[in-house]
């Protein structure tokens, strides 16, 4: 019963960071100064992507 009540945290956990990671990278896009700004930020958009995607499929 524990390990199915874990289970199904960390699968909705995906989900979650997913739209944080998004946030940040979108504020990160907004103040960016300089191209480093500018990779970081597409860098945290495409994991928060994955992340958001990977949230969605496996909660079913």
């Amino acid at each position: 019963m524990k390990l199915g009540l874990r289970k199904d945290f960390f699968k909705a956990g995906h989900f979650w960071i997913g739209v944080f990671i998004l946030l940040v990278a979108v504020i990160g896009f907004q103040g960016a100064q300089d191209s480093f700004d500018f990779i970081i930020s597409t860098v945290n958009a495409i994991f928060g992507t994955i992340n958001l995607i990977v949230g969605i499929f496996v909660r079913e």
